[in-house]
């Protein structure tokens, strides 16, 4: 009897570690998730791709938005596996002019979908260039910088540091990725179902506001890498 009550309250032991580790995992994976969503706001990149393929069909759309998602996820594990190694050791360059770079990169897509001159009537000639151009929009700016850009890949890195402490914990971590980008995918697919039912006169506008939108963005980043840098201790 006394070993029989040795062992269950060792069960009992084990399985309350257990369940402590799951919640505590919980707490990691949910938190990774709400914060890593919020930062890359996926309904902002959904709206600007709307804006920039005002003639597009829905397949044609939610084809883009799953190239984007993914170009997006891989980047995003990539740089939250060596991130570091890859920024400072390899190409040698700054989280500041990462942002300053991606923020002048976005501000002349913007410039162009602002000051966008009305397209010709010549479907014929019309269907290549805007096929090409579908295609190239998935990885940039869609993909990179507006989903994984300075902002999320730096959120991204401070938040892996901060929470993984174990292997499993990572594990959580890259689970949460996960399902971050699967989340990002399914709010650009209802997005773009619900601009199924706008006019072309009203994705116009949509085009020419997420245009201006994306303007402020890239300025913002812009003006925050250059923030950083002048406040940075080798300035001071």
């Amino acid at each position: 009897m006394p070993c029989q009550k040795l062992s269950n309250y060792c069960v009992d032991i084990g399985l309350a570690s257990i369940f402590c580790h799951i919640e505590v995992n919980f707490d990691l994976f949910t938190g990774t998730t709400v914060s890593i969503y919020t930062i890359l706001t996926p309904i902002i990149g959904a709206a600007i791709m709307i804006g920039m393929t005002p003639t597009a069909t829905l397949e044609e759309r939610i084809r883009i938005s799953r190239q984007a998602c993914t170009v997006a996820g891989v980047l995003l594990m990539i740089f939250a596996i060596a991130g570091n190694f890859i920024m400072v050791n390899i190409f040698r360059i700054s989280t500041e002019a990462f942002q300053v770079g991606g923020g002048l990169y976005l501000l002349t897509i913007s410039a162009g979908m602002v000051l966008k001159k009305e397209e010709q009537k010549d479907e014929g000639s019309q269907t290549q260039p805007a096929q090409q151009s579908a295609n190239n929009i998935a990885i940039t700016p869609i993909g990179t910088p507006l989903l994984t850009g300075p902002g999320t890949i730096t959120a991204t890195l401070v938040k892996k540091s901060a929470v993984c402490n174990t292997f499993f914990d990572t594990i959580d971590f890259f689970l949460a990725l996960t399902l971050v980008m699967f989340l990002s995918y399914l709010t650009f697919v209802v997005s773009c179902k619900f601009a199924k039912l706008l006019t072309p006169k009203i994705l116009g506008i949509v085009e020419r506001s997420t245009g201006i939108i994306l303007a402020c963005m890239s300025l913002e980043s812009i003006i925050a890498g250059i923030t950083t840098f002048l406040l940075s201790p080798a300035m001071l």
